[in-house]
Formats: structure tokens, C-alpha cells, sequence
């Protein structure tokens, strides 16, 4: 990290050795990662990734960073929840700086509350960082790595997120016939 980053990230957290920071990444558009989350990646050891992170946004770790992959994806193999947590644990106890970074928002759909109950059980400090949910994401425009996403506001202010690629025609009909 070069100086003028250290000066300019000065009044951000410091990531400790031996912390693990819960990190969203956002939609998968880099330039949709928090400043905090960005941080994570220029400072941590270790970075503990799931299988919705895009590779544009891991390039964004410091070079000398271990990318362990830890993503589930449908009916393929895949670590259990707990293996992740015990690795996050393990990783922590060692002396590193542990970034988990998940698609989206830790907390939403990420399970990063049941890792951070399991971090604080085991007395490790963490510190989580929310991201950008594809749910808010769909609203700045089509977002390649989510898919193409329709977002409706109506007079009522109801949000309709609909994934053309997974449910062709749900969403447009509803608001069409105002259902929402």
C-alpha cells in the first residue's frame, strides 16, 4: 500500500492481525465495492472468498494475498458452513488477517451472521462490512455479473427485481396489470 492510500484510508479501521472482517462485495462491479471492503483486500492475508465474487473484484487484492476459495454452488462439491467457519477460526488464531468476502451483502442470504456468532463464540475479533445487494444494484442499471435485472418503482414505492435469464416474464406482466 503506497503512501498516499495509508494517508487517505487513515480515520478507516485498522485490520489487525489475527481479525476477520465480513465483507460484501457488491453486484460484482468493482467500482460497487465499498471503501471499507476495498481496504479489506489491500490489507489482508488471507482472503476467504465465495463463488459469487468476481474475479475483477479479487485482482483487487494486494499481491502477496492467498485467495482460498470457498464457494458452494449447486450439486457441486462444496465445503460445509462449518469448515468455512472452523478455516476463518484457524486462519484468525495464526496471526492473519482474514478477509471473508461474499457476493452482495454478508448479511443478506450470506450467512455472515451465523460466522459472526461462530467468530465470537471463539473470541475472534471481526468487524463486518456490508455491500451492495443486487436488489439495490439493479437500480443504477444492468449489471453483467447479476444478470440482466429490471427494477419498477410504482406510486406505492414497491420494488420489483426480476432476473430475465431465471424468471422470463414474471415481474413485467405483474406491473403491467398493476399488481404492483
Amino acid at each position: 500500500m503506497n503512501d498516499r492510500w495509508r494517508s487517505a484510508m487513515a480515520g478507516f479501521p485498522l485490520f489487525e492481525p489475527g481479525h476477520v472482517w465480513l465483507a460484501g462485495s457488491g453486484p460484482g462491479d468493482p467500482g460497487m465495492l465499498t471503501l471499507h471492503a476495498l481496504a479489506g483486500l489491500a490489507e489482508a492475508d488471507v482472503v476467504v472468498h465465495d463463488a459469487l465474487v468476481d474475479p475483477r473484484v479479487l485482482a483487487l487484492a494486494h499481491p502477496g494475498a492467498i485467495l482460498e476459495f470457498a464457494g458452494k454452488r449447486g450439486g457441486k462439491p462444496a465445503p460445509s458452513q462449518a469448515n468455512i467457519t472452523d478455516r476463518l477460526i484457524a486462519l484468525a488464531r495464526a496471526g492473519n488477517r482474514v478477509l471473508r468476502l461474499k457476493g452482495g451483502d454478508p448479511c443478506v442470504f450470506g450467512r455472515g451472521g451465523e460466522e459472526a456468532l461462530a467468530l465470537a463464540a471463539a473470541h475472534v475479533p471481526f468487524r463486518i462490512i456490508p455491500g451492495v445487494t443486487s436488489g439495490l444494484a439493479a437500480l443504477t442499471g444492468p449489471q453483467d455479473s447479476v444478470g440482466h435485472m429490471v427494477a419498477e418503482f410504482d406510486k406505492r414505492r414497491k420494488i420489483v427485481v426480476e432476473e430475465l435469464n431465471k424468471l422470463p416474464g414474471v415481474a413485467q406482466p405483474a406491473i403491467q396489470e398493476g399488481k404492483y
